[in-house]
């Protein structure tokens, strides 16, 4: 990926002799069920969790190894992706190692851990890992390169921006606040705005099949539908 990431940018020979940049996705959770040949969303959403949309996650690192069903999910994990005798176990660290930019694995980690914590700008970001802005100016760069980080303007101060963690929101909470309006008073609580926000949630795991009027309950089935 280097390799390829290198051909196009800066005083690169190809530099603006390119005529189509295509960027190949990893397939999203519907597709990459299809293509496992998965029918029951029950095991294909914990395997899209684990390995994502990758096409080679399918065949050639798992030797087409597929759980059966769902009781058999924590089984093929044992078997697949923590198997040290196979690919996926050590895939991580040799995708960080193909990345030419990433020259310490542990300072990326520690910024997304920084605005993970609530710190959303360079300088707390910085102080919260120790360094100097310019000594994160980079790691920001790639990480928002990555769409591991989104750098968004803020709103209530001009001229300035904010980092966050480019994953959706998830939070989780017992059956004392689903059948009310908790949620929504648990997310204003913590200083989120969700006036023109649609609460979604997913049934299932032990509770009940009714929400607040102002909540969406959704089911695993209807994410693959």
């Amino acid at each position: 990926m280097s390799v390829m990431g290198g051909l196009l940018p800066g005083t690169a020979p190809l530099r603006g002799r390119a005529g189509l940049e295509m960027v190949v996705r990893p397939f999203d959770h519907r597709r990459a069920a299809a293509f496992r040949g998965i029918s029951d969303a029950r095991p294909a959403a914990p395997v899209h969790a684990v390995v994502g949309g990758t096409p080679a996650y399918r065949r050639e690192f798992v030797r087409g190894d597929v759980p059966s069903g769902l009781d058999d999910f924590d089984e093929w994990v044992i078997r697949t992706v923590l198997n040290a005798e196979g690919p996926l176990f050590r895939e991580a660290r040799y995708l960080l190692a193909e990345e030419t930019e990433i020259r310490d694995p542990s300072l990326y980690h520690s910024v997304l851990a920084a605005v993970a914590d609530g710190n959303t700008t360079s300088g707390g970001i910085a102080g919260y890992v120790g360094r100097k802005s310019n000594e994160i100016a980079h790691p920001l760069r790639v990480l928002e390169d990555s769409h591991l980080l989104v750098k968004e303007p803020d709103l209530f101060r001009p001229n300035r921006s904010y980092y966050r963690v480019a994953e959706p929101l998830v939070i989780s909470w017992g059956p004392s606040t689903w059948h009310d309006s908790g949620a929504r008073d648990l997310l204003t609580a913590k200083g989120f705005d969700t006036r023109d926000t649609v609460l979604t949630c997913c049934s299932g795991a032990g509770f009940g099949t009714e929400a607040a009027s102002d909540v969406r309950l959704v089911t695993i089935d209807d994410l693959y539908a």
